[in-house]
């Protein structure tokens, strides 16, 4: 038997659209009371800087021997700093 993509297509779409139709049952039932999704539990992140760099978003880090080059994300500035002290070196 040779089936054709053609064929082959319509007929996973059509079995598609029967599990869609089959699915909104079940998914009803996943949901809390009043059709509302039930709660995710989150909470809040804490940001906490270790390292100072010369820009607000360091993205990139590169070591090299004549020191770090740091890439930004917003600006897309690239700085080159000393291994030691920490200053920007031109």
């Amino acid at each position: 038997m040779k089936i054709r993509r053609r064929e082959f297509i319509g007929t996973t779409s059509a079995l598609v659209a029967g599990m869609a139709a089959a699915a909104p049952g079940s998914a009803r039932a996943q949901q809390g009371e009043g059709g509302k999704p039930p709660q995710v539990p989150t909470r809040q992140a804490k940001v906490e800087r270790v390292f100072k760099a010369p820009d607000t978003h360091p993205n990139a880090l590169e070591a090299a021997a004549d020191g770090l080059w740091i890439g930004d994300q917003v600006s897309e500035r690239v700085f080159r700093v000393d291994w030691q002290t920490g200053k920007v070196l031109h």
